[in-house]
């Protein structure tokens, strides 16, 4: 049994390492979050505070700091790069992968387990948030390891849960705040109030649980406090909890359906079961699936009643809230995962009523999925002019398109398989399918898009040109986080050209980062010498963004470069994120 555990374990492991770990690398880092959370660690990195995260060399009172811990461990142990900013996120995409599979074993059996795994893996949105440097991977891991802990304990008829979801909990807390705690708190008091077992929170292992949790969250947060005078609490718990709640920021806005709606796009392309998955998980088929299960497992309704409070309390309360981001849900994906898995499950072992025609319209789905991913990588190419995209098309996605076509052709193989019987085949079809499509986009997608990015190109010609020990750098119209993180030095924001001139004006060696189209606007005013050094498009700013100097470029051949800044030996652009977990860009001090 052991042996047969470990090496479903392990084969979820190379799945997870195929899936999130592949060009992590290879792609610069995506403003505002990644950027952010990774230069944050790094300023904590290089000044030995693990106490105050900064970011710009201000004070940062978005997340709190576990994130930051571990890529400051990541950083020391394989160096300030990429790379190393989003290592934590795989670890804890990985480990969310073994959790779910092994309460999916508990509830029900091993296969809805290590389909389980296998559905979560391959979801677009959580592969995202296991490849990002941001806090979404922890987060996800910590609420699904406090349903583990409640289960295991609970299910056995103990109270030792108490005390463990106490810990998980805290380590939520620090990953995100205070969702952390009060969602899986609600989820779990649900629970227990719809298996009239309410009784069981009072005990005295609850008090301890409390008191451990306390030990855990509360110190980090009582010394920011500290240190900040109360201005990170203020800022992290009103502006990021409270107002985040109440209104829309930054403009993600949604109405009370965003939630569901996009989660039809983020979970694909399982979602294309989702409807049958459904169907099968409540009323008299959840039913007549406890009463197989309960003689086995000790689950009975209790497993689906714990995934239906998972799912309802993360969707109602975020679809509740003002502001509104995809990954907001993520940490419901894993029950989602399983509610999927096991209906796949009865259905492959034919232990469920389900009409053919509808197994085969989920998997004709599957394939028109596909469809839209082949169709959605041309019209990103530019292979189909009747669609403007207004500058921001990506040749090279062309070469992705078979991808698409991987999906599509087993989403019809599957459906074919249905009409011969063939169920578990038709599941794995998709399966094998869903890992080659979803892996194989998110390890080279990004990084073909990344190219027509402006920071990191920027950053290295700043070093290039660089010959004074001290220099100033300042972005006019043009401000991305991912320059403080490449140049790794202090970033000004001016707020007119004036401001602009006066900057070029300065004795030190001094770069400005802005389009072209405001550059030249005031170039004309500036007394002095300056340069254009370098000079990038921007697809997100959709124009072209120029590095401009006080000081003349090292070299006249230097005058204007390409984003790539190198060249391969065919005269070819090179991309220089391309070597595995390259370290960013440091300037001389």
């Amino acid at each position: 049994m052991i042996a047969n555990r470990l090496s479903l374990f392990l084969l979820l492991i190379v799945v997870g390492f195929l899936l999130f770990l592949p060009g992590s690398g290879a792609c610069s880092l995506w403003d505002v979050d990644e950027a952010h959370n990774a230069e944050c660690a790094r300023e904590m990195f290089d000044s030995g505070n693990w106490v105050v995260p900064t970011f710009n060399f201000a004070l940062r009172s978005d997340k709190p700091a576990l994130l930051y811990w571990i890529m400051m461990i990541f950083y020391g142990l394989i160096g300030v790069s990429d790379f190393a900013a989003r290592l934590g996120s795989t670890v804890f995409g990985i480990g969310t992968l073994l959790v779910t599979s092994e309460l999916g074993r508990r509830m029900f059996d091993a296969k809805t387990g290590i389909l389980a795994g296998i559905v979560l893996s391959t979801s677009v949105m959580f592969c995202v948030s296991s490849r990002a440097a941001t806090p979404d991977a922890l987060l996800i891991f910590w609420v699904a390891a406090t349903m583990l802990v409640f289960w295991i304990s609970s299910s056995a008829g103990g109270r030792g849960w108490l005390i463990g979801c106490g810990l998980t909990m805290a380590l939520a807390v620090l990953a995100k705040g205070a969702v952390g705690l009060l969602l899986p708190m609600t989820i779990l008091t649900l629970f227990l109030l719809w298996e009239r077992r309410l009784h069981l929170l009072w005990d005295r292992r609850l008090l301890w649980g409390v008191v451990l949790f306390c030990l855990v969250a509360l110190p980090w947060y009582v010394a920011v406090g500290i240190e900040t005078k109360g201005a990170f609490l203020r800022g992290f718990f009103w502006k990021h909890h409270v107002e985040r709640f109440q209104q829309p920021m930054e403009g993600h806005a949604g109405s009370v359906f965003y939630h569901p709606l996009v989660f039809l796009v983020t979970f694909s392309p399982w979602s294309a079961f989702l409807g049958a998955t459904v169907w099968s998980s409540t009323g008299r088929r959840m039913a007549n699936d406890c009463s197989e299960t309960s003689a086995t497992a000790g689950s009975g309704a209790s497993a689906y009643r714990l995934l239906w409070c998972w799912i309802g309390v993360w969707f109602v309360f975020f679809s509740l809230a003002g502001t509104k981001l995809p990954n907001y849900t993520l940490p419901a994906f894993p029950a989602v995962a399983l509610l999927t898995a096991r209906f796949l499950t009865r259905w492959a072992d034919g232990k469920i009523g389900l009409p053919g025609i509808w197994m085969v319209l989920g998997f004709v789905l599957c394939s028109l999925m596909g469809a839209a991913i082949t169709a959605g990588l041309i019209v990103a190419a530019g292979k189909i002019p009747q669609i403007p995209l207004e500058g921001r098309t990506f040749p090279e996605l062309l070469q992705l398109v078979p991808l698409g076509f991987v999906l599509l052709s087993a989403g019809c193989l599957s459906a074919w398989l249905v009409n011969r019987e063939r169920r578990w085949a038709a599941v794995a079809c998709v399966a094998v399918a869903s890992v080659i499509t979803v892996g194989g986009l998110a390890a080279t997608g990004p990084g073909i898009v990344a190219r027509q990015r402006a920071p990191y190109a920027l950053a290295q010609a700043v070093v290039r040109h660089q010959v004074e020990d001290e220099v100033e750098i300042a972005c006019l119209d043009f401000y991305q986080p991912s320059l403080v993180w490449y140049t790794q030095r202090h970033i000004a924001r001016l707020d007119s050209p004036r401001a602009a001139i006066d900057h070029l004006h300065s004795v030190k060696q001094t770069y400005l980062v802005t389009p072209r189209g405001s550059w030249d606007q005031f170039a004309s005013r500036i007394e002095g010498p300056v340069a254009v050094l370098a000079a990038a498009w921007d697809f997100m700013a959709n124009q072209e963004i120029v590095l401009v100097s006080n000081r003349p470029p090292i070299h006249s051949s230097e005058l204007l470069l390409d984003q790539y800044g190198a060249t391969d030996s065919n005269g070819l652009p090179e991309n220089p994120l391309a070597r595995f977990g390259r370290t960013s860009t440091r300037l001389r001090n």
